[in-house]
């Protein structure tokens, strides 16, 4: 048996590997290699970006939680306008009350004079 030397080796391994009994050059192994991770890679890409059921049902669940939130706004700011109007209108019928009053004690000054 003969052995071989360290560069017999290494120009055997720079050159080409040994696949199904064939020598074949590191190259096309790299590219062969190369390709299938490409493949699984974009496999894996696509596959990730398309929606299930429950990605679906999660989406329509965000939609409605979103859409019920700007309507609780709305109700939010719909109540605080008309709680301060309802506040300017009791306001008017202080003031009222205030004159109403001020004109019956100047009237009854005057009726005991």
């Amino acid at each position: 048996m003969q052995r071989e030397t360290f560069q017999e080796a290494a120009k055997r391994m720079n050159n080409g590997a040994m696949v199904g009994g064939k020598e074949v050059a590191m190259s096309s192994v790299y590219r062969g290699f190369t390709v299938l991770l490409a493949s699984a890679v974009l496999c894996v890409g696509i596959g990730c970006k398309q929606e299930g059921p429950a990605e679906k049902a999660g989406k329509k669940v965000d939609e409605a939680v979103e859409k019920a939130g700007q309507t609780m706004q709305e109700g939010k700011e719909k109540v605080e306008a008309a709680a301060e109007k309802a506040a300017e209108k009791a306001q008017e019928g202080a003031e009222q009350v205030k004159e109403t009053a001020q004109e019956a004690v100047e009237k009854a000054k005057e009726a005991t004079k």
